[in-house]
């Protein structure tokens, strides 16, 4: 620590006294903040952030545990390739938009987990011939796409009757 005696044996002028005690101060000022700041980010009981705080951080890499690529649980469902019994869920606004997907599929090999929000996506797909600007309209009349609509909530109603639900 400085002292203004010892400032006043170095021959300093009182200004310049004032002036080294100003800087002392703000360096003592920003010591403190930055330690302040390094308490926040460190786990209080000293642990390792990245393992939960139970190991000590004198630890070396080696000496960590960490779950190696197959043990780690899991959270996607299984991709799978298409059933062959698929159909999709709702009413259509193309009859043959479904098959040209199922052939589109079976055709690349594509896998997925959820194959009706695949199907979903392909109907939104800008690169779907439908979604283009001057495509046709779906050749199904308002009466057709109504009895459509009533034939899948009564197979909903069915399915959901029999236990099985969605899927």
């Amino acid at each position: 620590m400085i002292t203004i005696s010892t400032l006043r044996a170095a021959g300093l002028s009182d200004s310049q006294i004032v002036k080294v005690m100003e800087e002392a101060d703000a360096e003592r000022r920003e010591r403190e903040r930055i330690k302040k700041r390094n308490q926040r980010a460190r786990p209080r009981d000293g642990g390792d952030m990245r393992d939960g705080g139970d190991t000590a951080l004198s630890l070396s890499k080696e000496e960590k545990v960490y779950p190696k690529k197959e043990e780690r649980k899991k959270v996607s469902k299984k991709k799978e390739t298409l059933p062959e019994n698929w159909q999709p869920i709702g009413p259509q606004r193309d009859l043959a938009e479904a098959d040209e997907f199922r052939d589109h599929a079976r055709a690349k090999g594509y896998q997925y987990s959820d194959w009706h929000a695949a199907y979903r996506n392909f109907q939104r797909s800008p690169y779907n011939a439908r979604n283009k600007p001057g495509a046709p309209s779906p050749a199904i009349d308002e009466a057709e796409r109504a009895a459509m609509l009533e034939e899948f909530h009564q197979a909903q109603l069915r399915r959901n009757a029999n236990g099985q639900g969605r899927g």
